[in-house]
């Protein structure tokens, strides 16, 4: 299983950005805050040190990457991830099968608010 946190704008410094180590999608503070709360997008912290696929000991993803790597990383099989924000913890399981590739993307692909529950 997998341990990701929510990355939660108030956690940021005043004039700090955030940025998306795969795609290097970054905003500032603010902006990251305005998107957070229009459910449009969420970045997380995942804690990289006990796994084998990496290196790194942390990685800062948005939704979307972290999707894709996990996908990359477990191509056919389903994937637990544990998401834990300031409040709660969900356990969470990832099926590669029902994401949709770049090739297949469909529909509103901003609208990610099933993921906010």
């Amino acid at each position: 299983m997998y341990v990701v946190e929510v990355i939660e704008p108030k956690t940021l410094k005043k004039k700090e950005n955030i940025c998306c180590f795969m795609c290097q999608l970054e905003y500032p503070k603010e902006e990251y805050k305005i998107l957070r709360e229009n459910k449009k997008l969420i970045y997380f912290k995942w804690d990289t040190k006990d796994c084998d696929f990496t290196v790194l000991s942390n990685l800062t993803l948005c939704h979307e990457c972290l999707f894709k790597m996990i996908k990359k990383i477990h191509p056919n099989e389903e994937t637990k991830v544990k998401v834990l924000t300031e409040e709660y913890e969900y356990d969470l399981s990832f099926d590669p099968d029902a994401t949709l590739d770049e090739d297949e993307e469909e529909g509103n692909e901003d609208d990610i608010s099933g993921f906010f529950g």
